[in-house]
């Protein structure tokens, strides 16, 4: 069981998710940091992504380390429909990471053809 929301809003942060595995513990998504520099919120994904995309997400514990060693859970775009997706296998299954990968995308706007 995979419980997801990705509409929790901030007005100080982009959109956060919260998920919970069944039998385990609460993730949150991974904090991003505001870079005076090129004034835009900036999550390191350690060279796993180079893309941006609504759909790159990492999690980690809920009470846990907001580092990048705290990482359980990352999908990132690498290029045009190419994604890297790592999870921690103590937290994760590869059949549970399959399921979660596919959860940010149906919750993508553009995830599905349009019919008229």
């Amino acid at each position: 069981e995979i419980e997801f929301n990705p509409r929790i809003r901030s007005r100080t942060r982009p959109g956060a998710a919260k998920v919970r595995v069944a039998g385990g513990v609460p993730l949150v998504s991974r904090r991003a940091r505001w870079d005076e520099a090129t004034k835009m919120w900036q999550l390191d994904f350690m060279g796993r992504a180079s893309a941006a995309s609504c759909k790159n997400m990492q999690l980690i514990a809920a009470a846990g380390d907001d580092e990048p060693h705290g990482v359980v859970f990352l999908l990132g775009k690498v290029d045009g429909d190419t994604f890297n997706c790592d999870y921690a296998a103590a937290v994760f299954s590869p059949v549970l990471a399959f399921a979660m990968g596919l959860v940010i995308f149906m919750d993508s706007a553009d995830a599905w053809p349009r019919f008229s």
